[in-house]
C-alpha cells in the first residue's frame, strides 16, 4: 500500500513539474510578446514626434 501511495505521489509531482515547465515556457513567450509591442509603440511614439 505505501509503494502505491509513492508511486501515486510522484507521478502527481511529476505531472505538476511537466505543468509549470508549460507555464514557465507560455510566460516566456507573452514576455517577448509584450516586448515586441513595447518596441513598436515606442517606434509609433517617436514617428509622431519627429512629425508635429
Amino acid at each position: 500500500m505505501r509503494r502505491m501511495i509513492d508511486y501515486l505521489l510522484n507521478n502527481e509531482w511529476q505531472h505538476l513539474i511537466e505543468i509549470q515547465t508549460i507555464q514557465l515556457s507560455l510566460l516566456e513567450e507573452l514576455q517577448k510578446q509584450v516586448d515586441a509591442l513595447e518596441l513598436v509603440v515606442r517606434e509609433k511614439s517617436i514617428t509622431k514626434r519627429e512629425r508635429d
